[in-house]
C-alpha cells in the first residue's frame, strides 16, 4: 500500500471515531435531561401519560419536585356533626330515612340530638344521647334550640277544658278555646258498612238515616274522616305548625295559621266522634250535588255546616263545606233558621 493511501485510511478511521464519540455524547446528554420522550425503563414508548401536568411547568422538571401535584383534599369538606333540636313534639326517629321504616324512639319538641350526616332525601341521619342511630325527617331538625317560652300548646289563647253535660252532650261546644280533656274517648260505631269511619254511636243512627234519604235522592254521602283520636290530631296539627314555621313564622305565629285549618289536639269535634267530612276536604265540595242536598235537608236529621263561609272571624276556622256536625234535630233547626253558627247560638266565643 502506497503511502498516500495510508494516511487517507488513518484519517477516515479518525473522523469515524470522532463522530462516534459526539453521537454517545448527545444520547447520553438527553437520557441525563430527562425528556419524557425519550424512552424509559419499563415504560412502553408512546403511551400517554395519565398524569397532567399543572399549567406553565416545564415538561422537562421532575414532576415530584412539585409540591403542588401532592393529593388535593375533597372539593366537599367532611360533614362536622353537630347538634340539633327537634321542632315538633311526638316526632318518631326512624331505622332509616323512609316512614316506613322501624321506630326506634319518639322525640318531644326541643329535644336535642346529634345530627351526625348531610340530609338525605328529606332525612338527617341522628344519633340520641343513649347512643341510638336512626334517622329523623328534614322537617322536624332545627339547629337553633326552641324558646323555652314557646310550648306545644297555643301560647296566644288560654284553653277551657270544657265539661260535658250528659244531658247535652250534642250541643258540646269544642273549638280553639274550648277543649276535651286529654283521656276522652266517645264509644264508637260505623255508619257505613265496609267504610272504616266511624262517629260517636250515639250519633251514628243519625247520620245513617241521613245517608239512606240522600241515597234516594242519587246523592251518595261518603263518610270521608270521622272519629280521631287526640293523638293522631296533635300529630296532624304539629305537622302543620312546622310548616308554617318553615316559612318564617314565629311558632305562635304558625300555631294561629295551623290553627285555621288543623285545630289542636282536644280542640276538634272529630275528637269528640260528632262531626262528619263528608266526600272529600276541598273547597269545590260545595259546588257539588251533595252539597246542595245538605244545605237543603241536613238539619232534618240533626246536622249543621259548622264552619260557614261568613263565620271564619267567629269559628276561628277557615270555611269547611264538607265538615257537618250533629247538634240533634230541634237545635239543627233553629241554627239554620237563625243563620248562626253555634258559637253564637250558644253565646260562647273564642277570645
Amino acid at each position: 500500500m502506497s503511502r498516500k493511501n495510508l494516511i487517507h485510511l488513518v484519517l477516515g478511521i479518525v473522523l469515524l471515531l470522532i463522530l462516534a464519540g459526539l453521537v454517545i455524547g448527545y444520547l447520553a446528554t438527553r437520557q441525563d435531561s430527562g425528556d419524557p420522550d425519550a424512552p424509559q425503563g419499563g415504560v412502553s414508548q408512546g403511551l400517554p401519560s395519565t398524569t397532567e401536568l399543572p399549567t406553565g411547568l416545564a415538561k422537562a422538571d421532575p414532576i415530584t419536585t412539585l409540591p403542588s401535584q401532592a393529593a388535593e383534599p375533597s372539593s366537599t369538606a367532611p360533614f362536622q356533626a353537630k347538634t340539633g333540636y327537634c321542632s315538633g313534639s311526638g316526632v318518631r326517629v326512624r331505622k332509616a330515612g323512609s316512614t316506613s321504616a322501624a321506630i326506634l324512639g319518639t322525640l318531644s319538641r326541643g329535644q336535642s340530638f346529634t345530627v351526625t350526616g348531610s340530609e338525605q332525601s328529606g332525612w338527617y341521619p341522628v344519633q340520641l344521647s343513649d347512643g341510638t342511630k336512626g334517622f329523623v325527617s328534614a322537617q322536624y331538625v332545627s339547629f337553633t334550640k326552641p324558646s323555652d317560652q314557646e310550648s306545644t300548646e297555643t301560647s296566644w289563647i288560654d284553653p277551657v277544658t270544657v265539661t260535658i253535660d250528659e244531658d247535652k252532650w250534642y250541643l258540646t261546644l269544642v273549638s280553639i278555646k274550648y277543649r276535651l280533656p286529654e283521656n276522652y274517648k266517645p264509644e264508637l260505631s260505623y255508619p257505613v258498612k265496609g267504610i272504616d269511619r266511624p262517629l260517636d254511636a250515639r250519633v251514628t243512627p243519625h247520620y245513617v238515616a241521613m245517608y239512606n234519604a240522600a241515597k234516594e235522592d242519587g246523592c251518595t254521602l261518603t263518610p270521608y274522616s270521622g272519629w280521631r283520636s287526640i293523638s293522631r290530631q296533635k300529630a296532624n296539627y304539629e305537622n302543620k305548625v312546622a310548616v308554617y314555621q318553615r316559612q318564617g313564622n314565629s311558632r305562635t305565629k304558625a300555631e294561629q295559621l295551623a290553627a285555621q285549618w288543623i285545630l289542636p289536639p282536644g280542640a276538634s269535634e272529630h275528637n269528640m266522634g260528632l262531626a262528619m267530612d263528608i266526600v272529600n276536604t276541598k273547597e269545590s265540595f260545595e259546588n257539588t250535588k251533595e252539597f246542595a242536598w245538605l244545605q237543603e235537608h241536613a238539619a232534618d236529621y240533626g246536622f249543621i255546616l259548622r264552619y260557614p263561609k261568613d263565620k271564619v272571624s267567629i269559628t276561628k276556622v277557615a270555611y269547611e263545606p264538607w265538615h257537618w256536625r250533629y247538634v240533634g234535630v230541634e237545635d239543627a233547626k233553629k241554627i239554620k233558621a237563625s243563620g248562626q253558627c253555634l258559637e253564637e247560638y250558644l253565646g260562647l266565643y273564642n277570645d
